[in-house]
């Protein structure tokens, strides 16, 4: 077992995809905190986009925003299981171990500790960054304790991530149909649940990960607190990580 994750850390960490994902979370975290930052208070003649940084639901946005590339984190694992089928290196992959849900368990332990290694730099940019817009302008003062439970948030939210899209890969294994799929449902479905029936969309994967960056929806509904988030969350990524490691031990390789 030890084996294999070495082995799929290797094929991360040799994977030019993986950089560009991550240059790409980075650049996406930026620009959404600098944007919440910008936006708070502006007014563009037809009112205020956002309230300004004085009020605390503008400010828990801005730190929550640390964690908007987790739709990247995503893709990351779910390239991480589908590039083995599109370029036909599964068959030498399970020649090597025949046990696949082996295989497919150190899917999800290197992905999960990459999906933490994407966090970690994510933050090492974008906090400094947030801290530094909202200090530059009145604002209302949240603890410090907060702040460090947003991080928290967002490096558990993004280890699950991983895991959620290696499963989603090894469920659909079509790579462009996985990411297709993904992208619509982050986008485009939880988001109108999210924005149009909170109540619903807070039960969601993108809504308790927002419970767990401390999140504030703008027509001020609230998402579960922190701790009960996490554990819908991680509670989704083992029935999707159940499932996949089921259905890949009784499938056919190609």
């Amino acid at each position: 077992m030890i084996g294999l994750i070495k082995s799929e850390f290797r094929k991360i960490s040799t994977t030019r995809m993986t950089l560009i994902l991550l240059i790409s979370s980075v650049f996406l975290t930026a620009l959404y905190v600098t944007l919440y930052a910008l936006l708070a208070g502006y007014d563009n003649g037809t009112g205020q986009t956002l309230p300004p940084l004085t009020v605390e639901m503008s400010v828990r946005m801005v730190y929550s925003s640390l964690g908007s590339a987790y739709i990247i984190v995503l893709v990351f694992g779910i390239i991480g299981f589908t590039q083995e089928i599109r370029h036909r290196t599964a068959t030498l992959t399970y020649l090597v171990s025949p046990h696949r849900g082996q295989v497919i368990f150190a899917k999800f332990v290197s992905h999960g500790v990459w999906g933490i290694a994407f966090a970690v730099v994510n933050l090492i940019v974008g906090l400094p960054l947030a801290l530094w817009l909202v200090n530059s302008r009145p604002h209302f003062d949240i603890p410090t304790s907060d702040i460090i439970n947003v991080a928290l948030g967002v490096t558990v939210a993004f280890a699950l991530y991983a895991i959620l899209g290696v499963a989603i890969g090894a469920l659909v294994r079509n790579q462009i149909a996985a990411i297709v799929g993904a992208l619509v449902w982050v986008m485009i479905i939880e988001a109108v649940f999210i924005a149009i029936l909170p109540n619903v969309g807070k039960w969601m994967p993108a809504g308790a990960a927002s419970s767990m960056m401390q999140a504030r929806a703008l027509d001020g509904a609230k998402y579960l607190d922190p701790f009960p988030g996490g554990l819908l969350l991680l509670s989704y990524a083992i029935a999707f990580a159940v499932i996949a490691t089921f259905t890949t031990n009784r499938r056919d390789v190609s």
